[in-house]
């Protein structure tokens, strides 16, 4: 450079320079993540509850140490979604894109439904996870109403005169032998069979179920089941002897156990 008086400037060798590195403005937004600490109570299950967006993608794994973990993923109406067992070792993970928006609920719990203790589950995708309904924002309080009490309006009743009433007669009938297979003859009247082939399904809790040979009960008894704990579905169903059976199996024990019969269910299916 000329100075205005002729002298000529020269830089100082001596001074350095630094390069600076200006950052760059953009940046990426983390992947929201919740993370649950808790204790599973042996034979019981773990509900959590999360606010979902349509086709948001959420990764749920369940990880213990101390018993073989089993998560489901449930929409809101008691439709199963997603479930796994054994993704790595006795850990379960699955990834699923969720269908609609709305509330939907995590179920966990251990595979036979008989152990329990310590787990961590992680979910991504979203950023809280709660143990109850309440706080979600798709829940509408609701505003309660008066419903006012009924009114009673006595009405007359004609009484009839007494008519003679003939005694039936009884025509005894022959039963056939049963067959293996599912006829709706012989099964309890007003108990359909809720159970299903490849899924999963639990002694109700309060009494065992009796694992036999056949689906007779006669038959050689193999084990037995432990109310609240589950089982796998393997065949049926078969009615006998005015009960509902299915093949099943129960850690090393593979028969055949009674759903219903006398009026009452005595399993039930694991998914709601």
């Amino acid at each position: 450079a000329i100075l205005g008086s002729g002298i000529s400037w020269q830089p100082d060798p001596s001074i350095t320079f630094e390069t600076v590195t200006i950052a760059s403005t953009s940046t990426t937004t983390p992947i929201p993540e919740v993370l649950v600490e808790s204790v599973l109570i042996e034979g019981q299950k773990d509900i959590w509850y999360f606010d979902g967006v349509a086709n948001l993608s959420v990764t749920v794994t369940v990880q213990s140490d101390v018993f073989d973990t089993f998560v489901q993923l449930y929409a809101i109406d008691s439709t199963l979604l997603q479930e796994n067992d054994d993704s790595d070792g006795t850990n379960s993970q699955f990834v699923l894109e969720l269908p609609a928006d709305g509330i939907y609920q995590l179920e966990v719990s251990s595979f036979y439904g008989d152990a329990g203790g310590d787990y961590t589950m992680t979910v991504s995708g979203i950023d809280d996870i709660r143990d109850t309904l309440e706080g979600g924002r798709f829940i509408v309080p609701t505003t309660p109403t008066h419903t006012p009490s009924p009114t009673y309006t006595p009405t007359a009743t004609l009484r009839p005169t007494s008519t003679h009433t003939p005694t039936a007669t009884f025509t005894p009938t022959i039963t056939p032998s049963p067959t293996f297979g599912f006829d709706r003859a012989q099964c309890p009247a007003n108990l359909p069979p809720r159970l299903a082939i490849d899924t999963r399904g639990r002694v109700l809790p309060g009494g065992t179920s009796a694992v036999y040979e056949q689906p007779l009960t006669d038959s050689t008894q193999l084990g037995e089941i432990p109310g609240g704990v589950s089982f796998t579905v393997l065949d049926g169903p078969v009615c006998t002897d005015n009960f509902i059976w299915w093949q099943v199996e129960y850690r090393d024990i593979t028969g055949w156990t009674i759903e219903a019969g006398a009026g009452e269910y005595f399993l039930e299916p694991l998914r709601r």
